[in-house]
């Protein structure tokens, strides 16, 4: 499955369409999750990425090593690195939907879930097994 950048035009409306009324929170959380978890982060670039189903991720300028909570303690690309940066927002954000009883929210989160984990599906062992492990 191909992957494309958002161009920049575009690039105004990718965090509400991925993280719906919770755009800024979402991309407050993957800085945050990468300030926390990814060695030698200082902030940086972030492409937008959006596969052809339609799953979106935040991409960051070069791989980094990640070190998590759950003992996953490796370097993954940049692709990599952001996919499950936004995994991990957009499971922080449905959680939050959910106690908020925000359903029209909480079923767009879960779709934007839904669909990165499709795209998942699609990669190489190597890289579908790094993404399990960090969000396992």
């Amino acid at each position: 499955m191909n992957v494309k950048k958002i161009p920049l035009r575009q690039r105004m409306s990718f965090l509400p369409s991925l993280f719906g009324g919770y755009f800024l929170t979402g991309e407050s959380f993957v800085f945050g999750f990468m300030g926390k978890y990814a060695q030698g982060y200082n902030g940086g670039h972030y492409e937008f990425m959006k596969a052809e189903n339609g799953a979106m991720y935040l991409k960051p300028d070069s791989e980094y090593f990640l070190s998590l909570p759950n003992y996953f303690n490796e370097t993954v690309s940049a692709d990599i690195c952001g996919i499950i940066a936004t995994l991990y927002a957009l499971g922080s954000l449905n959680h939050k939907a959910h106690v908020n009883d925000n359903d029209q929210l909480f079923n767009l989160l879960l779709d934007r879930q839904k669909k990165l984990n499709d795209y998942i599906a699609t990669l190489n062992d190597r890289d579908y097994n790094l993404i399990r492990a960090a969000t396992n």
